[in-house]
């Protein structure tokens, strides 16, 4: 059984559509896992990559991981990493190689595939000459490093499960980042990409439909996950306000994660400006990306505008404390394409949520049931929405309570990956590698 945004859902498993070798039960597996992103980030794909893969290595598999340096979101890799050398490490029982890459410093349409071209081209012969796998597993995004995934698994009979995050390709699109002419011309690759893998998750609901409609697979909803003990409602204020300087009776406006173009956080800091005059408000934004500079600029002479680095993971659960109200705001067209990570630890830390998304977004579903959701860009809807659950202390207290139910039932870390290495097994399982 896999977990559903909304309920639990079964799926059909894999070797009642293909075929098994054997019958089904548990088999210690080799797992090659090319990724772009892993481990030593603390927002996006790289977390929750690796910690699924430290839960196969913990449930007695062989991984070995193929990945970039640490460099999201800050856009720069970290010490003591570096752009030029590869580097050998062992993490969590896994073996890690990371490779080198070319990262810009102000990333654009024609640079972002510049750099994933890089990683692509880096990563290459390690992926290829790697030691036998029974699967190899590949995330979106990226789609870079796929086709040399797809080329080794076929010299080693393996299959390939691909787990997409981001509609990466649709997104760009959207956004108008690139060209027509090339987003048209990635996404034929991407469809060929699918077509080639053994199995394929994502999760949303929203993705999965939208996926469904490109292959003919069984898409199963793997939603990013919470450890509900690490991050849980604490009793007082949060040790983050005394170390802070912010008085308990400041209303502090949250939002914590990457700052890129398709968060649309442009409305926050317009928001601030039309809330500028109200006492004991604050704005809080935590995070790095590509539009932190940019963002820093508007909310210059803004006395209730704050930017702090990121936090890190060991202390999630006091900063996340720190929001009377968090946001999360995405930019118009990409709502369905992406599902933001940082709602999971919203909503089990139970605060409330402002999401500024269109109405038939899946966020927008979500966030009514802990908070309210605005339409992308409305920067006056934003603080009116803002005014209106700050006034209310008992609301924001019962929003926030069914977050932690919603996240209780739907998003345990102790669901959703003991459900994830059952379904590696239905793939290693597989008699048939797509060809």
């Amino acid at each position: 059984m896999i977990v559903k945004l909304d309920d639990a859902v079964s799926f059909t498993p894999l070797r009642e559509l293909y075929g098994s070798t054997k019958q089904s039960g548990w088999r210690k597996l080799n797992i090659l896992m090319p990724v772009l992103n892993f481990g030593a980030e603390e927002t996006g794909v790289g977390r929750y990559t690796y910690e699924m893969a430290c839960s196969f290595s913990q449930a007695g598999h062989n991984v070995r991981v193929i990945c970039a340096p640490p460099y999201y979101p800050w856009w720069k890799v970290q010490k003591p990493y570096s752009s030029w050398c590869p580097r050998r490490e062992r993490l969590e029982g896994m073996d890690v190689l990371r490779m080198p890459l070319y990262v810009p410093r102000k990333p654009n349409g024609l640079r972002r595939l510049i750099h994933l071209s890089s990683i692509a081209l880096s990563s290459l012969l390690p992926v290829l000459t790697a030691w036998r796998a029974d699967v190899i597993w590949i995330a979106q995004p990226s789609l870079a490093l796929a086709p040399a995934a797809l080329l080794a698994a076929r010299r080693m009979k393996a299959n390939v499960w691909m787990h997409v995050q981001d509609l990466e390709v649709s997104a760009a699109e959207r956004l108008g980042v690139l060209p027509t002419v090339v987003t048209d011309a990635i996404a034929t690759i991407e469809s060929s990409i699918y077509g080639h893998c053994a199995a394929i998750s994502t999760i949303s609901s929203a993705m999965r439909t939208q996926l469904e409609t490109r292959c003919l697979h069984e898409i199963p909803l793997f939603p990013n996950w919470v450890d509900l003990d690490q991050i849980k409602p604490i009793k007082g204020p949060s040790p983050y306000r005394s170390e802070l300087g912010i008085s308990d009776d400041t209303m502090v406006v949250l939002y914590s994660g990457n700052m890129g173009e398709k968060q649309g956080l442009d409305i926050v800091v317009q928001a601030a400006h039309l809330l500028k005059d109200e006492p004991r408000m604050l704005f809080l934004l935590a995070g790095q990306g590509a539009v932190r500079t940019r963002l820093e600029e508007q909310a210059r002479g803004l006395g209730n505008v704050r930017f702090l680095p990121l936090q890190p993971s060991e202390r999630m659960g006091d900063f996340l404390a720190l929001g009377d109200i968090h946001l999360v705001p995405q930019k118009a067209g990409v709502g369905n394409l992406v599902m933001p990570s940082k709602m999971t630890g919203i909503l089990s830390a139970a605060k409330p949520v402002i999401a500024a998304c269109e109405a038939d977004d899946e966020l927008a579903t979500i966030a009514k049931e802990c908070g309210m959701a605005i339409l992308p860009g409305d920067a006056r809807a934003l603080a009116d929405t803002i005014l209106q659950m700050a006034a209310s202390p008992e609301a924001r207290r019962a929003l926030g309570m069914a977050g932690r139910i919603f996240a209780q039932k739907n998003l345990s870390n102790q669901v959703i990956l003991p459900n994830m290495e059952d379904f590696l097994q239905e793939v290693a399982a597989l008699r048939r590698v797509p060809a």
